[in-house]
């Protein structure tokens, strides 16, 4: 561990890799530190992590942002946690999302919080139209819900 007792170790140019604490994981997080999420029978990564950190402590969590494999294709997935690592029943009534933008694979890489207001996420990777992929962005509200363009919600794919 770096000087100053910071959890992450520099790996390469840009790079940190995080490292358990001197005193283990984080019992607090749901009771042994650890926590998946299966969304279905094919494989599931994770490739985005984001902290929810609001003045109340209800409202506080993690989301992360990959894919989910479908057994047909991949599509976006979003999972989110309270701070005690269990699934956040507010967030699409199980704590998880899945975004299909078509009939090809669509994988999430990259998630936003905002760091003011309600915390909404933005998550951004891409989307196949079948013959390339473009890029893709979906904008969930707080209860997992991607509604009508105008209700603060969206998914949109950008083609070139």
């Amino acid at each position: 561990v770096p000087d100053g007792g910071d959890d992450a170790l520099e790996v390469g140019p840009g790079r940190r890799e995080v490292v358990e604490p001197a005193d283990g994981l984080d019992t607090g997080f749901h009771t042994d530190g650890k926590q998946t999420t299966d969304f279905g029978s094919g494989d599931d990564r994770a490739y985005g992590v984001a902290m929810r950190k609001n003045s109340n402590v209800t409202d506080a969590g993690v989301v992360l942002a990959g894919y989910a494999d479908n057994g047909t294709d991949k599509d976006f997935a979003i999972a989110q946690y309270n701070i005690n690592g269990n699934a956040d029943t507010y967030f699409d009534s199980d704590g998880e999302l899945t975004v299909d933008f078509g009939s090809g694979d669509d994988e999430a890489h990259a998630i936003y919080m905002e760091k003011q207001g309600a915390g909404d996420i933005v998550v951004a990777g891409y989307a196949s139209n079948g013959s390339n992929n473009d890029f893709a962005a979906a904008r969930p509200n707080l209860q997992g819900i991607i509604a009508a363009v105008g209700d603060g919600c969206w998914v949109g794919v950008r083609t070139a």
